[in-house]
């Protein structure tokens, strides 16, 4: 038996967006100390329990430990949870292998670029990989749960803090930022983790480093500064302010704050840390992410609710293990030996930069 000091870590595990450590039943009802640690870092807060959070969270508890240790006989004509994770499983393994290696652009879906391959403008746009991604979809489980873990096992309130954020960080923020060409970030593109140096090419950080892997400040001085991709700097800078926004959120919406529960149900720094896996996440795990999360936590669990409490877990449990067992088959057989299929369903979209004169191989250019 779990007790009730166990029983409030793990509901309020489950009700914050973030791993969450508290102390004591009676601590987290007065507001007191909670220890709050993310990857990028930790912090203590004080923060108050939401009644209607915490009564979500205890039924998404509920549910997981049913979905496959509650003992069920097969009706007449269905099918039981064991039946349907299996279902699922042998579902999952079977289709891995046409994204994961035989047709490996169902990972990355850009509509918008097959109509006007030759676009850079179009490429920015439409862009799963290297883009913002409008329009791009990802039909592969491990584009939709490789980062942010499955949507189907997060509340919506949580999923839909997380598409704000990434509609604003995306879609207002880079953009703005880009097209007005803020300290030259037309040379770059849009979207890319690699460093560049001042004319757009492809920054070689090893000219740089001596033979003890230190920074040889007489050649980097000689090679030049680097350079981000207009989206990479935007979240580091993101990531300085979500230390902020933590004790913002905290005066504000945990204070003597108006007593709405949509309020209670914003995060600050889950909407300014929402793009933190970005990159090396790119716009299409998060376009599959949320699309699978509304209409799971939303539409699904609202509608049909008798389904969503069924199977929803079952088949969120079905689709990792599926997709585990046949990665590590794939790799091990064939991708760790270099054997691949050579066709244009292998070639997922990629980066070109948009500064005159600058070439890549591949890529349209402005000259």
């Amino acid at each position: 038996m779990q007790t009730s000091r166990q029983m409030w870590d793990i509901v309020l595990q489950k009700t914050i967006p973030v791993r969450v450590k508290v102390f004591s039943k009676a601590e987290a009802e007065k507001g007191s100390h909670v220890y709050v640690h993310t990857a990028q870092r930790s912090t203590i807060l004080g923060l108050r329990v939401d009644e209607e959070q915490c009564r979500r969270s205890e039924e998404m508890l509920k549910l997981e430990h049913r979905a496959l240790h509650e003992k069920e006989t097969r009706s007449k004509g269905g099918i039981t949870r064991i039946q349907f994770f299996l279902i699922a499983l042998v579902f999952s393994f079977a289709y891995y292998i046409f994204p994961g290696y035989l047709f490996q652009i169902l990972s990355s879906l850009s509509w918008l670029c097959w109509l006007a391959p030759k676009s850079i403008l179009v490429q920015q746009l439409g862009s799963g990989m290297c883009g913002l991604g409008i329009g791009a979809l990802g039909f592969n489980w491990t584009t939709i749960s490789s980062y942010l873990g499955s949507p189907l096992a997060n509340p919506w309130f949580a999923s839909a803090n997380v598409a704000v954020g990434f509609v604003l960080v995306m879609y207002v923020m880079t953009p703005l930022t880009y097209w007005y060409n803020v300290y030259n970030a037309k040379t770059f593109p849009i979207f890319s983790s690699s460093l560049f140096t001042q004319n757009g090419t492809k920054y070689n950080t090893v000219g740089v480093i001596d033979v003890y892997f230190q920074l040889d400040k007489a050649a980097y001085n000689q090679y030049g500064k680097l350079h981000l991709s207009t989206f990479f700097a935007m979240t580091y800078g993101l990531g300085f302010a979500g230390l902020s926004a933590t004790l913002v959120h905290i005066f504000l919406f945990h204070g003597r704050f108006p007593k709405q529960k949509w309020i209670r149900l914003i995060h600050m720094p889950v909407l300014l840390g929402a793009t933190a896996m970005m990159p090396p996440a790119s716009s299409v795990n998060y376009t599959s992410w949320l699309i699978l999360a509304f209409l799971s936590g939303y539409v699904v669990y609202r509608r049909w609710p008798h389904l969503w409490e069924r199977y929803n877990y079952v088949l969120c449990g079905g689709l990792d293990a599926g997709t585990a067992f046949i990665a590590v088959l794939l790799f091990i057989s064939l991708q760790s030996k270099d054997i691949s299929v050579d066709w244009w369903g292998n070639n997922v979209d990629g980066s070109c930069p948009t500064a005159k004169g600058v070439i890549a191989k591949g890529c349209p250019a402005i000259l």
